[in-house]
Formats: structure tokens, C-alpha cells, sequence
């Protein structure tokens, strides 16, 4: 067994736990995993999914992967950014709003039997 199926086995017996027995802190997972095997991950998150549904709960997803690149493709002052990329600096705080508000939109929108799936993180 690979270290993605042992993650899947694990995630499979955490997400059928009753959840009115899990308390509130402990609602928030994190799927730790060597980085050489997103690449062996992505593909099987619609088996997180699965698991998850079969769980009875709903699933979301958001993945980040294109965040940094879509904002600052759709900022006003790009050009001069990409001239003067130091200029970038102070305007990565704003870049790390943009990214907290569409993460907590998303995690607002779930109901609460829902997971919703955060990927792509160390990309940012």
C-alpha cells in the first residue's frame, strides 16, 4: 500500500465518524503528505470526494493552485509590477486578503456537514 492509499484508508475511517461527537476544534483536518506526492494526490482527490459523500457529507473544493497568477493578472498595476518586481512587496498583503476572503467565502458557503477541500496551499 502506497502512502496516498494509507491516506485515503485514514481519511475513509476519520470522515465516518459521527460528526456530533467531534468537537468543534477538531474540524479542521490537515492531510499531511510529502511533497513528491501531490502530483499523486491530485488525481485522487475525486476518491476523497467519494469517501466523503459516502460519509453523508458534501463536498467543496477550493484549489488555489492559480491564485497568485489570477490576481495579480487581474491587478490594476500589473505592468508596473512586472517592471519593478520589488514594487510587488507591499501589495502581497493585499494578494493574502484576496486569498483569506475567497477561502472564508467558500468555507462560509459550505453547510456545516460539509468539507470543503483546501489544496494547493504551499503554492502560495
Amino acid at each position: 500500500m502506497n502512502r496516498i492509499d494509507r491516506l485515503l484508508e485514514s481519511y475513509q475511517r476519520y470522515v465516518a465518524l459521527p460528526w456530533p461527537e467531534v468537537p468543534p476544534q477538531q474540524r479542521v483536518w490537515c492531510a499531511v503528505y510529502e511533497p513528491d506526492d501531490e502530483r499523486r494526490l491530485r488525481p485522487r482527490l475525486s476518491q476523497f470526494e467519494a469517501a466523503t459523500r459516502a460519509a453523508g457529507h458534501g463536498w467543496g473544493d477550493v484549489d488555489l493552485t492559480h491564485a497568485f497568477g489570477a490576481w495579480l493578472g487581474a491587478h490594476p498595476y500589473r505592468d508596473r509590477f512586472f517592471a519593478t518586481p520589488k514594487g510587488l512587496t507591499p501589495a502581497l498583503k493585499i494578494f493574502r486578503s484576496a486569498v483569506t476572503a475567497e477561502v472564508r467565502a467558500r468555507l462560509d458557503a459550505g453547510a456545516p456537514a460539509d468539507v470543503v477541500a483546501l489544496h494547493a496551499v504551499a503554492g502560495l
